[in-house]
Parts: structure tokens; C-alpha cells; sequence
């Protein structure tokens, strides 16, 4: 059975590889979809979410539903003969008990334990079929400016080729949607801001890597999680992903920073969720309180 840190390991060298070998556009077509428990309905999230996008886009599977052997067994399909399944993760909860010499008592702490276990995409079983996506009525920048709309985040436009958010004025600046290819990479340079926006809002999304700089790791990592931010809310949205020409400067600083350090792809991941599951939680709680 794999160690903690083997599975580190192999979870941080598939991420690395990817980044590699696709380089800007490493986090294409993960959009429109999340990755989905068979057994539970819900869509996987953290590290999960991006070791099965990764997989959908690498082995080019059209299903986003996964599950174990097992699970594919009891609904009456068949894991097709030669089919190598995928890894996930999961934290199990360990007891350890310690003697308090001076209470006369035992003291029980618990901590997470990192274990792996293997899923199979559904296009990897016979005698099943997935269910027909059903996609939004609306356009990939309108559903993204709604959100920005409904979590009362301030959006200023300009004609300058260039998007960002000031954390000084807490404020993000988009350029016209004239200057992108595409309303999806319009709406997915959005959703990276909006994950930006989020990282003073609450307790579960404030973060701070350390003094940032342009091309520092600090940077870098915060630049990891707003697009690994962006790429969650638009598979939560039904919104296609286009890859962003300016990732060519990050992917070497994600790289090594990753090579480094295999624990900042979890960190990154696990901050991404929260801004993600933030937002969307807001636009609900914002959207009940205008119908009220």
C-alpha cells in the first residue's frame, strides 16, 4: 500500500507532466462538466477535480462520471477487459491515543491520513450510458457576469488589452469582450478574477503565499489558484474553458514550484474549492435576499 508521500508524489508528477507536455494548454476542455461520483451525484472537488479533468482531456473521454469496480458492478456494467483505472485521493481520519501522566487520563487526537483508491471512467464500461448534458440557455459571458453581478463584486471596463483585480481598491478591471477570440475566454478571464476577488472575503478563502512580486513563487501560486478557480465555476457553469495565452508565464514558476514542493498542488486545489463553493454560495444567498 502506498505511503502519504508516494502518493505526493505520483499525484504531483501526473500535474507536472501535464503542464509538460500540453504547456498553455494544459487545462484545455476541462470546462462544461465536473467530474461526478457514480455512486454519490456530486461532483469531486480539490486535487480530485483536477486528477480527473486531467485524465478526461488526457485519454479524451466524453463522460465526466466515475466510479470504482465495484460501484460500476452493482448497477450492471463491466469494466471493459485491458482498462487501467485512475487514482484518487481521500484523507481518513487516524486516532492516536497518548497517556497524560499528570491527568492519570488518555488523550486522543485525531489527524488526516492521505489515502488513494482507483475509479474508472464510465467510457471504460460496458452496458451503461451516460446521461445527455443538457447545457444553459444562456451565453458563456452572461452567465459569468451574472455572477459577478449577484456576488456584488465591482467591474470596471476598459479599452486596454489587459485584465486584473486591485486588492487596494478591491476592484477588477476587464478589457472589452471585442478583444478576446471567444465569449468562453471572455467569461473564463472573469471567473480568474472573480477567484482573485475572493481571497479576502472570508475565513475558508483568505490566503497569503508570502511577500508576491511579479515571477515569484508567491505569484505564481496565487496565480494557480485563480485559474484552477475559474476552471471549477466554469464546470459548475456549463461554461467551456479556453486556454489564456498569458499562462506561458507561469507554467515554468508552476512547475518548479510544484517540483519543489508537491504539497502546493493540494494547497492550491483546496483554496481554489473554497473560492469557488464561496462564490457560488454568495450568488445564491445574494439572489434569495433580492427575491425576499
Amino acid at each position: 500500500m502506498a505511503t502519504s508521500k508516494e502518493i505526493r508524489k505520483e499525484i504531483a508528477d501526473i500535474v507536472i507532466k501535464q503542464m509538460e507536455n500540453a504547456g498553455t494548454d494544459w487545462n484545455k476542455s476541462w470546462g462544461g462538466t465536473m467530474p461526478t461520483s457514480k455512486s454519490s451525484n456530486k461532483p469531486y472537488n480539490g486535487i480530485n477535480y483536477l486528477l480527473l479533468s486531467i485524465y478526461q482531456n488526457t485519454f479524451n473521454y466524453n463522460s465526466h462520471e466515475w466510479g470504482t469496480y465495484n460501484q460500476w458492478e452493482k448497477i450492471g456494467a463491466k469494466v471493459k477487459r485491458g482498462e487501467k483505472a485512475k487514482t484518487v485521493i481521500f484523507y481518513k481520519l487516524i486516532e492516536k491515543q497518548t497517556v497524560n501522566v499528570e491527568n492519570i487520563s488518555i488523550d486522543v487526537k485525531k489527524f488526516p491520513i492521505l489515502k488513494s483508491f482507483k475509479v474508472f471512467n464510465a467510457d471504460q464500461v460496458d452496458n451503461y450510458v451516460s446521461p445527455t448534458k443538457i447545457g444553459h440557455k444562456w451565453q458563456a459571458d452572461t452567465l459569468a457576469d451574472k455572477l459577478a453581478s449577484d456576488c456584488k463584486a465591482i467591474v470596471n471596463y476598459s479599452d486596454a488589452d489587459r485584465c486584473y483585480y486591485t486588492p487596494s481598491t478591491d476592484q477588477i478591471t476587464m478589457t472589452d469582450i471585442k478583444h478576446f477570440n471567444c465569449k468562453e475566454s471572455y467569461a473564463c478571464t472573469l471567473l480568474h478574477e472573480l477567484t482573485h476577488w475572493t481571497r479576502n472575503k472570508s475565513d475558508s478563502t483568505k490566503r497569503d503565499f508570502g511577500k508576491s512580486s511579479f515571477g515569484n513563487e508567491s505569484y505564481a501560486t496565487e496565480e494557480l489558484v485563480a485559474e484552477l478557480g475559474s476552471a471549477m465555476l466554469a464546470g459548475q457553469l456549463g461554461i467551456s474553458t479556453s486556454p489564456r495565452k498569458d499562462h506561458a508565464k507561469y507554467l515554468n514558476s508552476w512547475v518548479k514550484a510544484i517540483s519543489n514542493d508537491n504539497s502546493i498542488i493540494f494547497k492550491a486545489c483546496s483554496y481554489a474549492d473554497k473560492a469557488s463553493k464561496y462564490l457560488l454560495d454568495l450568488q445564491v444567498k445574494n439572489t434569495l435576499k433580492q427575491a425576499a
